[in-house]
This record gives C-alpha cells, structure tokens and sequence, in this order.
C-alpha cells in the first residue's frame, strides 16, 4: 500500500484552482492549434484530445467509480492510445492498482500487460524486461525505482514504441526524468500533457516537444 507521499495529489479546492491555471496557461495550445505536423495533428486532435466516445468508459466507470476526474481523463486517454497503437506488449510501472491496465486492454484486447509493482528491485526490473525484449507501449507512475525503471525500459524501445510519464509537473522525480529524455534521446516526438509526458519514438521523425492544452 503507498503512503500519502507516493500518490499524486488530484483532488481539494487547491488543486482545482491550480488545475484552472494551468489550462488558462495553455489555451493557446487547443486542438492542434499551431501544430504543423500532419501526424502530430492528427495525434492531438483524434487521441489525445478525442471525444469519441467509447463504450468501454461508461463500464470501467462503473469498476472504477472514486477515480478523481483528471486520473479519469488520462485512464481514457491511455485508452485512445491503446486503440490507436495497438500494442503488443503494455508494461505499466508502479500503479497503485490496474486501473491503467484495465483501460489500455480496453483499447486492444490483443495487448499482453504486465504490472510491475513501485517496489520492485533492480534485478527483478532487470530480468523482466529482458524475458520481454522489446515494448510497445510503457506506462511510468513516478514511484519507488521508476527511474531505474526508466532507464532499463529505455533500452527495450523501438520504433513505434510510447512511454506515457505521469506527473511530469507535479512530481520533481517525475520532471527531471521527463527533462533527461527530452534531452538525451534525439529520434524521439513528445507531448507535454502538464500532468503527463507522451514520448513517441519514431526515428523517420524531426524531433519535437508540443506543449498540449489536454
């Protein structure tokens, strides 16, 4: 069970006013606004920003009733991607339950996932990600040895590959981890969510940073 300091607080009259804030900060980054990328247009109009509605909110709703809106929001977003990309291999890492796995199988039926507990030690990281060899999609809550984590998942990418960062402005861990890989990896299109990091890796790419109104 994670204590207080290891969840990510999205809930209370401060969070809110800071959560107004945040999208009066970005309203100039709405729908695609000032995108110039086709694919990465598309990516923020039909994905991350989609309103289709799938059938599969309405019943995981129903599993997951006490999730705070904007943990609901990403859960529904995870699942946009997850029908969009059609993952093979879903690792998620440090979660304090399945919901995010929940929502991605939601999105691919196909998709094998795997849950990696916060605590887990770096050899037991280790040797899990060499019985996967590659990933497709990786989900990254910032909790215990996420940033080893990170860096042995780092090593499993291809093309086509996306890691979903959590909290990339709410957890300091969290940023600096977001900031290194915008800085060390080069083939690489990400989208700054505020309370998450998207990180494409397509090396046929130039390589960008979209800051999304989400």
């Amino acid at each position: 069970m994670m204590n207080e300091e290891q969840v990510i607080k999205r809930d209370g009259w401060t969070y809110w006013s800071k959560r107004k804030l945040v999208w009066l900060s970005r309203i100039n980054h709405c729908q695609g606004f000032g995108v110039q990328s086709p694919w990465a247009f598309k990516m923020v109009c039909n994905v991350i920003n989609g309103r289709e509605h799938h059938e599969a909110y309405d019943s995981l709703k129903g599993e997951y009733p006490r999730l705070d809106a904007v943990t609901r929001k990403l859960c529904q977003l995870f699942l946009r991607l997850s029908y969009d990309r059609q993952p093979q291999t879903v690792v998620d890492f440090g979660a304090a339950n399945g919901v995010y796995v929940d929502y991605i199988k939601a999105g691919c039926e196909g998709a094998k996932c795997f849950s990696v507990p916060y605590n887990t030690s770096e050899g037991e990281i280790h040797r899990l990600l060499e019985i996967f060899q590659s990933v497709d999609m990786v989900m990254i809550s910032p909790y215990g040895n996420f940033h080893r984590f990170a860096q042995l998942a780092l090593q499993n990418v291809h093309d086509g590959t996306v890691f979903m960062l959590d909290g990339i402005h709410e957890s300091k861990n969290a940023k600096i981890l977001w900031n290194e890989i915008l800085k060390e990896w080069q083939d690489i299109v990400t989208f700054d969510l505020y309370y998450c990091g998207l990180v494409f890796f397509a090396s046929k790419r130039y390589k960008q940073n979209y800051i999304i109104n989400f």
